[in-house]
């Protein structure tokens, strides 16, 4: 199970004229495929969590929210229209958001036996 502390954090928002990553996004995959990207949002900004080029000093400040886009387990390479987006989330939100995730159905597959039981066939005769 996925959990908001165990994330890994990758820069993004890279602004050339500051030399900063101005943000940063987690991926996580839920026990049954869904998928979860977390973004930090950009309107967090405050003079307390960012540096003097208005970068985040980390993905886990305090007082930041994030956005979490949810894709589904069966979704088509390409396609980025994400299953349900939530804005505005706290570190505790994200948490929940993942177990949810964690909990949504998944692929289901058909039971397959692989033994086979053959009728017999005729008796043998005996002289």
């Amino acid at each position: 199970m996925g959990t908001y502390s165990n994330l890994i954090w990758n820069p993004t928002y890279y602004d050339s004229a500051k030399d900063a990553n101005l943000g940063f996004y987690s991926e996580y995959v839920g026990t049954t495929g869904w998928l979860v990207i977390v973004e930090t949002e950009l309107t967090a900004r405050t003079e307390e969590n960012t540096d003097t080029n208005g970068a985040f000093l980390s993905a886990t400040e305090n007082g930041l929210t994030y956005k979490c886009s949810i894709f589904p387990w069966n979704r088509v390479a390409g396609d980025n229209t994400p299953h349900s987006v939530e804005e505005n989330c706290t570190n505790n939100r994200v948490d929940s958001i993942l177990d949810e995730v964690d909990a949504m159905a998944g692929p289901e597959y058909p039971e397959e036996t692989t033994t086979t039981t053959a009728a017999p066939g005729p008796a043998g005769q005996w002289d």
